[in-house]
This record gives C-alpha cells, structure tokens and sequence, in this order.
C-alpha cells in the first residue's frame, strides 16, 4: 500500500504560508535576552521582628528587606517592561520563609479578585511565588493568591504542567490600598524541602494583571522555553536553617447514609444503608528531603463522579484519578507509554487500586449482594530527594479481599470471592544532571494477588511486573532535546489467565492472520516497548520533532498501568510555529504540522495520518483553533474482536472550537469535531457549547451542553460461532445520537467555605439497521467486504435476531438485539470548610438516576422525563478531618 507523502508536503507548505501572516510586527522586535537576578533575604531573629499575616505591609521588617522590583513580562511581549509597576521583599526565621509584594495599580477599582474554591485558578489578578529550596533547578514549590485571598499551590518542574493538586498549610493575608492591592505570604519551613547548608535558594516572584492579560516576573522567564525552574532567581541568606521536624496527621470520621429503591423480597435489601467509619492520613519527614505519606482506610466519597458514556470500542475507558491521596505528587509516577508525558497510556494507572471487583457471582438461582468497589485497606507514599540528586518515589497499596453474599434458591447462605487480597507498588528513581538538562531515570511496578483458594485463579494474573528506563538530555543551550524510554514487562499466572491475556482486546493473538499463536500452556508472557525522540522546543519561533515508537506483541501494563493497543512499529514528525511577539493581528498563535504511520509486526499498515492544526488569541481576546487531518486507508485489527484484519477506509476529520473573552464576567466556548469515512456514509458530528457567568464575585455558573451524531456503515456488533469452519462476523449501520449537559455551580462565600455542584444528565440511543457479516475482510470496496442480509434472511423475533441465509425456513443462527436507548444521571452537591488551616469539614449529597429503554427512538424531552421519573439513589455523608502537626 503506497504512503503517499504528498499530504504532507501540502501541509507543510500552508504551515509556511500562514506563519508569514502569523509572523508580521506590530512595532520593533524587543531583544530576547534574560537576566537571571539575585538578591538577599532579610534573615530575621527575634519574635518582635516577626511579621504579622494581615496583608497590611506597615510591619518594621519590611523596611528593611531588599526590594525586588523592574518586573518583566512573559506574556503578552515577551522581554518589555511590566506595564505596572511590582515589588517584592523576603524574609525569613527559623520557622518560616516570608515575602511581601505590592502590586501597584493605576487604576484599582479595576483589580479583579473573584471569590472561588482553594486551587481554582480562574480568571483573576494574581501573585504567583515559586520557590526551589535545594536549588535543583528542575522543580519548584508553587504559591499563588488572587485579590480575594483565594489560595492555590502546586508543583512545577520543567517541561511539564504544573501539579496543583498537591496541597500544603500556608498562610497568605491580602489587602486593597489606593495604589493597588498587596499581598504578604508566611510558607513554614515544614513545606519545604532543602538541606542546612543551602545558602541560596531559588525564588520567583510573579504577577499576572487579568485585564491587560499580563503575566510579568521578578526573573524573567522567556515564553518559548518550558523549561522555567532554572529561570528562578538565585536568593542568598538561608544558610544554617534548621528543617524542622516534620509530622502531620490527619484523622477522619464519616457518617453516612444511603438510601436507594430495590426489591422487598431481596433479603440483602435495605432501604437505608449506614456506614460509621474512620481513618488516619499521616505525613512525616524521614529527612529533610524525603516525607512518608500514608493512608489507612481512606475514604473518597467527597470526590466528584466520573462523568457518563457509551463505549461501543473494544478498548476500556480511560477516566481521570481525582482521588487526593494518588493525585497529589502524582508527577514523580509519570511515566507515558507513547511520545511525551501528555498519553494517558501510563506504566502507573492509580486507578487500578481500589477498582470495582473484576469476578462474577454465581446467584444459584437466588439472590445476590456484589460490592461497588474494592476496599483499600491502607497506602504509602516515599518522595524526595537525596543528597546525591536523586528524587525518588515509592508508592505502595494493599487492597482488601472482596466478595459477594449470595443466598441460593434452597436458602443456603454462601460468598463467591469477586476480587483478592492484594498488593500494588510503583518505584521511580530519577537523576538530574547538568541543573536539570540531562536526567536519567528509571521506574518499576508491581502487583501480587493472593488468588489461591479464591476462585479467581483464571481469570486474573497472579502476578505483574513492569519497567522501564528512560533518558532526556537537553543541548545546544536548551533549544534541543533527545530523549528516549525502554521499557519491559512480564506477567505470571495460570495458563487460562494468561490466554485471556493473549485473547485481550491488546493484541487478539488467536486472529487467523496473525503471526502470533495462542499458547494454552504457557504460564507467562512478557514483552517489551520502545520510544525514541529528538526535538526542537525552544530557541526562535521554529519547532520541530521526530520520534520512533515500537511496542512488542507481549507488552502488557494494564494491571497497574493504562495501555489500549500493543504490537506496532511506527514512526512521525512534527513541525511547527509559535508566535513570540503580539502583531497588529494576534496576541499570540501557533501552526503545527504532524505525521505517523505505524506498522504492526506482520508487516500490515495499521495507522497512517498526517494533519494540520494551529491557534490564535487574537486582539480582542478571543481564542480560536482549528485542525484538519487525513487518515489514509489501512488495516483494522480489532475491529472483528479477534477475527482476521480487515480494510478500514480513509477518512478526513477535523475540529475548531473559539473561547471568547475570559476577562469578562459572561464567557462563550464552543468545540466541534467531524469526520467523513470514504467509501461509505459514515458520519459524525459532534459539538460542546460551553457558557459561564460569573454572577458575583463569589458565584459562577458553568453550563457546558453537548451533542454528538454518528453514524457508522460498520459498527460491530457480535461474532457467531456456530460449528462452521468460519465464525461469522456480524455487523450493522448504526445511528447513535447522544445528549448530555454538564452544569457546575460554584458558590464560594470565604475563601474558606464554599459549596459546589456538579450534575450531568446523559443520554444515548443506538439505532441499528442493515445487519451484514463479513464476506472478505481483504476487498477492496465495501460491498466485497461485507455480504447484507437481505429482508427474507433475516427477521426480529421479541428481542432475538434471527438469520436463514439458505432460506431452507431454519433460522441458521441468531443474535440479540443490539438497540439500545441508555439515560443515566449522576450529580454530587459538596459543602466544603475549612475551619482552620488544613482541617475540613465536607457535607456531600450524591444522587444518581438510571434508566435503559429498548426502543433505540432519540426523544430528547421524553428520555429526560423518563430519566427523572427514574427511582433515585441517594448517599448523604458527613466528613470531619481535624489536621494535627506534630
């Protein structure tokens, strides 16, 4: 099958043309040149120098202490002069580090502070400190506060998304003057993390003027760089701080209640369910860079639900860990399975721990009670780093045995294990070099279920081990980046546990083309994967990369990572441009070009796209983005779910999407996707329409509606095998319409005490029609491949399909009726207040509502009334942690 580059080369060619237009000044170009600042920290001595956390700025101590001012902008116009005028000072004391900034404002009245919830970083003026104690040059402390006093902090590291979900107990006190607004921090030692002999530290002050859209720093940071940690400016006057002893704990109690319809004559029935439970959260610094946090019988229920789907795939869905205990710090466990950090194919996939139970229980004709989740009996996190420069993280969970009661017709009471005891640990090790430009690294998982005795023996792995080493070295003054990841993995268990594996959606080693045999005896299977990239990204407007990807047919992650596909060989390229400077067009922009094609290790093309994409905000704030992409004709290898490759047309798709003016208090996103497949009619059309009104400064209204038509000429729908020689593949036109309605509602009363709600209403309806199978998956046209079944071959009998392809009046086989009209609500209601620093109390309502129809009709009004006249299952939970620093 040619791979025709011309595409490509089209594409490359309007990425040139419309980077010239990207490309023309407003005014003279402003010198990149960046100045690393230093300066001193006030060392304080005595109580009475102290300062006091009022936002006020009349304390002695400030006085005194060196101002940092001559802010410098990142954004809009990288290099010029903040347009208002910044100055900061530090301080510290054996117990804490301070800082004092005055944000200076011409006009005042129109600083914008919006009240919202600790670590929501919404459309505001803010201050920003970020502070690389041991001086690494690789991560930071991150500490934030708008007008409002509303707090939020994280972790930065070069080249990656800050991690604001890490959560540590500060102080910030803030205050409006006649010139502005200020802010005055008090960081305890106890959050951060150096050695007694580090006498400077690195520091930054930042400034963010939401309706200028300015973002300005003490040290300047450039805007084509990601790599902004060595960019900090080097602050003297720490040397001999004693770490303090570090211990925190964090105790739990809960109270709640359930209550939800069901069957009277199930004996396992009740209509209201109570829980009393407790745990213990606990943190405790080993050194004075390496903290143990651990967990015993955590408890979630405050977390928001994941949103609802329909998944027609053979893959499984990939949701977003929420849970506080696996996402703070989660940064150091990063390690993707594909190019970048971006991929949620991941080695480590939280979300394993504590998943719902994976076996079925056997009813014995009676009744049956199945756990929702798996309990998770205690965690334990190890991070820092050492002296010698290595940062480390060793995650380890234990999860309890989980089964389900079941009372059998003749009323014998009996349990059917669902899920084993088991064990779950992740290791990562990390070296940075040369101040963070070459680090090497190297991780490790593993899982260990206790399955004998338990039924479960082949079904699930009793073993899984993974690993992988990975490298980034930076060169030419940073502008240019080689990295590379080994990786390798092995898992143990019986010999029917490891043919599901082989069986798995991953690889379908059991297709009749495929190079891979299913072995019945083997009681292992390991594999391995490999990922190379060189890259340009930073240095002038220009980016560029390629990269080479291969992964084994026996690589296997999924029992603590996240991995859809397997056996591939593949290779891309990206080019693209950033816009550095406004224009009299853009504040800012950029246009990429992409390119892969993957093989897989029987030589069949897999995958093979190219697309161009790019974005802008222009002058009036708005941003806009679009792409289009081209995906050429290959071969499917899942799509008959184990049965032999089949051709998949080509097809163009594309997306767009505009996010009007944030700075003002109504804002307008819309975000569309398309695709049209050759050859055939199918179709698909979705769209999300995105609203939010601020409506007080403490009050914001999130409603996000979205919509999706589909239609697929070749939607699988079941394989039948009958006896014959081949099993035959059934297909079907499909038409699936879907609905839903995100809406989130913040009310935030103190910067302390907020409520929030979260609802979505779903619904989706599948209409299938023109059922066909599969004649010969290696034709050329549509109609060679599949053969339709004509009115007389095929009939609906109740809820049964029933074909006679011979027409002899003897159905030949049959299949179930694959319509399906699904509506689901799910909402969570969660009062939260934090009654003094670190300590919470959560009041959560959690309702959800479902409903399943036959009838595959899309009737929006009606659905949604069925949907709400559905039973509702309600929890209500009470959460009191009391924070304890020791």
């Amino acid at each position: 099958m040619p791979r025709s580059v011309l595409p490509l080369v089209f594409a490359l060619a309007g990425l040139m043309v419309v980077t010239r237009a990207l490309a023309q000044p407003a005014g003279p170009q402003v010198p990149q040149t960046i100045e690393q600042k230093r300066a001193s920290a006030l060392r304080v001595t005595t109580s009475e120098e102290t300062p006091r956390i009022d936002g006020r700025l009349d304390d002695p101590v400030w006085s005194g202490a060196q101002p940092l001012s001559d802010f410098i902008q990142r954004r809009p116009s990288q290099g010029r002069p903040s347009a208002m005028r910044t100055v900061a000072r530090i301080a510290v004391d054996e117990h804490a580090l301070y800082v004092a900034v005055e944000a200076f404002d011409p006009e005042p009245e129109r600083i914008v502070g919006r009240l919202t919830r600790r670590d929501e970083l919404g459309s505001s003026d803010w201050i920003f400190l970020l502070v690389d104690a041991d001086l690494d040059r690789v991560s930071a402390f991150e500490f934030f506060v708008n007008p409002a006093g509303v707090k939020a902090d994280g972790i930065g590291a070069n080249g990656q998304d800050d991690d604001i979900r890490w959560d540590a107990v500060w102080d910030v006190a803030t205050g409006k003057t006649s010139e502005g607004w200020t802010a005055e921090f008090r960081i305890p030692l106890s959050m951060l993390r150096f050695s007694p002999d580090q006498a400077v530290w690195g520091i930054n002050v930042g400034r963010i003027v939401q309706r200028l859209d300015e973002q300005s720093w003490w040290s300047p940071i450039p805007n084509n760089d990601p790599n902004f940690v060595k960019y900090l400016g080097e602050v003297e006057g720490f040397r001999g701080l004693e770490a303090p002893r570090r211990l925190e704990l964090l105790p739990y109690t809960l109270a709640q209640v359930g209550r939800e319809p069901g069957d009277q004559a199930d004996p396992f029935y009740d209509a209201s369910d109570w829980k009393l439970s407790g745990g213990l959260d606990l943190k405790y610094g080993l050194t004075s860079n390496l903290t143990l946090d651990a967990t015993l019988n955590p408890d979630f229920g405050q977390v928001e639900a994941d949103p609802s789907e329909v998944n027609l795939s053979a893959f499984e869905t990939f949701f977003e860990e929420r849970r506080p205990f696996f996402v703070e710090g989660a940064d150091i466990y990063r390690f993707g399975l594909g190019v970048g950090d971006g991929d949620i194919e991941t080695l480590f996939y939280s979300r394993r721990i504590g998943r719902a139970p994976q076996g079925e229980a056997d009813d014995r004709g009676g009744w049956v009670e199945f756990p929702d989740r798996t309990s998770i009996f205690g965690a334990a996190k190890l991070s820092g780093r050492t002296a010698g420069g290595w940062s480390i993280g060793v995650l380890d969970a234990v999860t309890d045995e989980e089964s389900a009661r079941v009372l059998s017709a003749d009323g014998e009471r009996l349990t059917d294990v669902v899920e084993p005891r088991a064990n779950y640990s992740v290791v990562r090790v990390l070296r940075d070099m040369r101040a963070g430009a070459t680090r090497v690294g190297a991780v490790v998982t593993g899982t260990h279920r206790q399955l004998d005795g338990s039924g479960l023996e082949d079904l699930l792995r009793s073993t899984a081990y993974a690993g992988g080493l990975d490298l980034t070295h930076r060169f030419a003054g940073d502008r240019w980046r080689v990295s590379g990841k080994l990786l390798a993995s092995r898992i143990e268990g019986s010999p029917e546990a490891i043919v599901r594996a082989q069986r798995s959606s991953a690889r379908f080693f059991q297709r009749p083309d495929s190079g891979q045999d299913v072995d019945s005896m083997a009681t292992s299977m390991s594999g391995w994967s490999w990922v190379g990239e060189i890259a340009k990204e930073s240095g002038g407007p220009w980016r560029a990369a390629a990269f080479s990807m291969v992964r084994s047919p026996g690589f296997e992650v999924n029992d603590l990572g996240f991995m859809r596909e397997t056996d591939m060989i593949g290779y891309g390229a990206f080019a693209g441009y950033r816009l550095l400077q406004p224009n009299r067009f853009f504040r800012s922009g950029g246009m990429n070009v992409n390119y892969s094609s993957f093989d897989n290790f029987d030589g069949l093309l897999v995958s093979h796209e190219t697309n161009v994409n790019g974005n802008a905000q222009l002058q009036n704030f708005w941003f806009v983005y679009g792409g289009l992409e081209r995906d050429f004709d290959n071969w499917q290898t899942d799509a008959l779910r184990g049965g032999p490759a089949i051709r998949e047309p080509g097809e163009w798709s594309g997306w767009y999407g505009f996010e009007s003016d944030d700075r003002r208090r109504f804002q307008l996103t819309l975000d569309g996707n398309w695709s049209a497949e050759d050859d055939t009619d199918g179709r698909e059309l979705s769209w999300s329409l995105g609203t939010e009104w601020q409506a007080s400064e403490g009050t914001s209204i999130r409603l996000a509606p979205f919509f999706e038509t589909r239609r697929d000429a070749w939607q699988y729908v079941t394989t039948v095998e009958d006896g014959t020689a081949t099993p035959r593949y059934v297909f079907a036109d499909i038409r699936q319409r879907t609905f839903g309605l995100t809406t989130r509602v913040d009310y935030t009363l103190t910067p302390t005490l907020s409520i929030q709600l979260y609802a979505q209403p779903f619904v989706s309806a599948g209409d299938y029609s023109g059922f066909k199978r599969v004649a010969d998956p290696t034709a050329e046209t549509p109609e060679g491949r599949f053969r339709e079944f004509t009115p007389e071959e095929i009939a609906l009998d109740g809820d049964e399909y029933r074909v006679d392809e011979d027409l002899d009046g003897t159905a030949d086989f049959s299949f179930d009726r694959p319509d399906f009209n699904f509506r689901e609500f799910r909402s969570n209601l969660v009062a939260r207040w934090e009654y003094r620093p670190g300590s919470t109390i959560f009041f959560v309502w959690s309702q959800g509502r479902d409903s399943t129809a036959g009838d595959p009709s899309f009737r929006l009004g009606d659905d949604l009334g069925d949907l709400f006249r559905a039973d509702a299952h309600d929890v209500f939970l009470v959460k009191i942690n009391g924070w304890l620093n020791l």
